[in-house]
């Protein structure tokens, strides 16, 4: 029996099954796994990547000056934007503690690896993107590649294709899962044509196929 290990980029599922309306606790994970392993294969571990915390917070950046309102006192507006700054790791931690706590508990193959942080400009209240999540995804990958045969790579993002090309070069086939709106026949948009082209295999999910009343992969 061969072994297979999936990838999940965390911020690119919950993207995706927000375009459907769902959550993560929505999903039967252990009947999507299923789904998408290829066939001879047993998978091992599903590592689910997210990010640790916001990253830091520095009012003596000059940022802080240029964003404060005229008339608005400096200080009641930095003190504003460290609440909101608090706000946002709060909400962080509390995922940590409550949804991914309880992903791990329901599915025994799944473990939540934390890389990278969420870049934030507390000054305007905005969340940038994650930073150096792919890269932590990307090493763990390359480090644990010759404890499995295949991965199972859940994301569409073209960052991975460096990664992809070195997995693929030390003989491991790459499965591409993308979750996308609509039913079968529908074309793809969640995954760049550069990565559809590299991995080995790509198995889309849609949304009918998610939802479906007798063999969709919602939880009843």
């Amino acid at each position: 029996m061969k072994r297979a290990v999936a990838f999940l980029d965390g911020q690119n599922v919950h993207n995706s099954l927000k375009a459907l309306g769902l959550q993560e606790k929505d999903v039967d994970w252990s009947r999507l796994f299923a789904r998408v392993l290829p066939t001879g294969h047993e998978l091992v571990r599903s590592y689910w990547y997210h990010v640790r915390d916001v990253s830091e917070f520095d009012p003596a950046t000059p940022k802080a000056a240029r964003y404060c309102p005229p008339g608005v006192d400096e200080e009641a507006f930095l003190d504003e934007a460290r609440r909101w700054h608090e706000a946002e790791h709060s909400r962080l931690m509390q995922l940590q503690r409550v949804v991914h706590r309880q992903l791990m508990l329901d599915y025994d193959a799944v473990e939540f690896r934390y890389r990278g942080v969420l870049r934030v400009n507390p000054f305007r209240r905005e969340r940038l993107g994650e930073k150096g999540l792919d890269v932590g995804m990307a090493a763990d990958m390359v480090a644990l590649a010759d404890r499995f045969d295949t991965a199972i790579l859940f994301s569409g993002d073209a960052d991975f294709a460096p990664v992809v090309q070195v997995l693929k070069d030390r003989l491991r086939r790459v499965v591409q899962v993308t979750i996308e709106r609509g039913k079968p026949g529908s074309t793809p948009r969640s995954a760049a044509r550069e990565m559809r082209v590299l991995v080995d295999a790509v198995h889309t999910l849609y949304e009918t196929e998610i939802t479906d009343s007798e063999r969709g992969l919602l939880r009843s």
